[in-house]
């Protein structure tokens, strides 16, 4: 049975918005607006607009698989611009190559918890695809947002009245906990330097800077030399370079946050200016040089995004280091800041934070020992203000303290 009439109501802010609901058998469907209107009129409109779109049989999630309604969703999603292209990209390949190879045959209509729930367990125990059949299971953290682009999309399908309830609220999402801050301390650091420069790594410049500037790989291959002022001693994030599935594209920040201005040590200027002058005497050599991208190879040729990650890694095990990520050179650069008793709130905005409470949340595991002075530097300049020998006034009653705090409450500790 298809709806026949719905209704526009108007929502305490004043705007407009349509419902409609309707059975089939023993279920009872609802449908509304995905927006509000400014009136009363284009609401009605809209109204008349879906109920047409039903009426000619439109919607095929409705009578399909999950396979296809995915797809129709993340193809609409895509168009409304409320997606970044790198999420977009992210979205489709996990409906691609982990939900769709699952579940995607299942009619959407009939899809299950149990369904769902052993589409996680299979992704936990071997994460395997058609082109990477021997593939290890999934990481929780990764089933976790598969998870959400799933949620999400069956969340928009009870939305528009495909679907009577979301099946994933009744399921138990993979517990995720909070991966322990990876980071080199400053002696590593140096020693990853030293390494790099003694063994003549090309790449000693790039090093330099990542080791002195907290930028996100995706960052890092997004520069361009436009964005750096070696006069100024600055870089502007502007852009970040991604490598999906094989493929590259540019994007736009992570967040209004991520675009930011980050001031350049005096190492990470000459590191910039030897590798500028590198590319230079390079192009020349050549004849040409194709791009203004910073990451380069000698030859001109862009470092991608993976083949960086590649190269830290070999730098990394020359310099016989323990092993982190690529990223964790961004977490190097907060907690060497942190240990030298630097501002929270500075950190967080050079990194690109959302707010200094997410810094905070993520460097609590490794600032105890800064806390620790600093209480102690807190305690020591109260001290110089005192007018008496508070240490000493404490040290001829300890005695007199100690037998206190055996004491049981009400006694005394006097042998009169």
């Amino acid at each position: 049975m298809r709806p026949r009439t719905g209704q526009v109501t108007k929502a305490a802010h004043g705007r407009y918005r349509w419902r409609v609901q309707w059975r089939e058998g023993q279920q009872r469907l609802t449908a509304r607006s995905d927006t509000d209107y400014a009136t009363k009129a284009e609401a009605q409109k809209a109204l008349r607009r879906f109920l047409t779109d039903q009426d000619n049989g439109a919607g095929p999630a409705r009578r399909g698989t999950l396979g296809e309604y995915l797809h129709d969703w993340i193809d609409t999603y895509s168009k409304t611009g409320a997606l970044k292209h790198s999420t977009q990209v992210a979205y489709r390949h996990i409906i691609d190559f982990y939900l769709v190879p699952r579940l995607g045959d299942i009619p959407l209509r009939k899809l299950t918890a149990a369904d769902v729930e052993r589409c996680y367990a299979d992704l936990l125990d071997s994460g395997a695809t058609r082109k990477r059949p021997g593939r290890e299971g999934l990481s929780p953290r990764t089933v976790h947002h598969i998870h959400d682009v799933l949620n999400y999309a069956l969340r928009t399908a009870v939305r528009r009245g495909d679907l009577p309830r979301n099946v994933c609220e009744l399921v138990n999402k993979p517990k995720v906990q909070a991966p322990a801050v990876q980071a080199w301390t400053s002696e590593q650091v140096a020693q990853f330097l030293t390494t790099a420069a003694t063994t003549g790594d090309p790449l000693l410049p790039v090093w330099v800077l990542l080791t002195a500037a907290p930028l996100r790989r995706s960052e890092l291959c997004g520069l361009r030399w436009g964005d750096i002022d070696l006069v100024e001693g600055v870089l502007h994030v502007e852009r970040t370079r991604h490598q999906v599935g094989g493929r590259l594209y540019d994007d736009t920040p992570k967040s209004e946050r991520s675009r930011r201005v980050l001031p350049l040590t005096e190492d990470a200027r000459w590191a910039l200016a030897a590798w500028k002058n590198a590319q230079a005497a390079a192009a020349q050599a050549l004849g040409h040089w194709a791009t203004d991208r910073v990451m380069t190879d000698a030859d001109g040729n862009e470092i991608t995004p993976n083949g960086l990650y590649k190269r830290f890694q070999a730098a990394r095990k020359r310099a016989g280091l323990p092993a982190i990520r690529l990223h964790s050179t961004r977490s190097t650069f907060g907690t060497n800041w942190l240990h030298q008793g630097r501002p929270l709130h500075q950190l967080s905005a050079l990194l690109g934070h959302a707010n200094a409470g997410f810094t905070l949340r993520t460097y609590a595991p490794v600032m105890p020992s800064q806390t620790a002075e600093s209480v102690a530097q807190y305690g020591s300049a109260l001290r110089d203000l005192l007018d008496i020998d508070l240490a000493g006034v404490l040290g001829a009653n300890r005695g007199a303290n100690r037998g206190a705090n055996r004491a049981e409450p009400g006694t005394s500790t006097s042998k009169d």
